[in-house]
């Protein structure tokens, strides 16, 4: 079953957090880039200490960054118990200062 999601709803925040996920993510795809397209799931994750509605976002069993937490429970309403597959881009700025450095996970339909 297809599920129908806004793309106003897929507002990925954190990605500072998982600085290292993504710099690996992105050093993996041998294009010599700061970017890299693919494909992310997001789901539920019902143990999340801080956030009841808590949706991870993960590009190859590594999280990259969480859904806004002011959207989360709408998106949670249409996705239930499922895991979803969303295209994806994530980028960072390849400042070798760690105070300059800036990363962003993209989600579209």
């Amino acid at each position: 079953m297809k599920v129908e999601i806004p793309q106003d709803l897929l507002v990925v925040v954190g990605a500072r957090h998982y600085a290292a996920n993504i710099k690996f993510l992105i050093s993996t795809d041998d294009k010599n880039s700061l970017k890299r397209d693919g494909t992310a799931t997001i789901f539920h994750e019902k143990e999340n200490q801080f956030d009841k509605n808590a949706i991870a976002v993960e590009v190859d069993k590594k999280i990259v960054g969480y859904i806004s937490k002011f959207h989360s429970a709408q998106l949670l309403n249409l996705i239930g118990d499922r895991k979803v597959e969303l295209s994806c881009t994530l980028l960072w700025n390849g400042d070798p200062e760690e105070d300059y450095c800036m990363y962003t996970v993209q989600l579209f339909i």
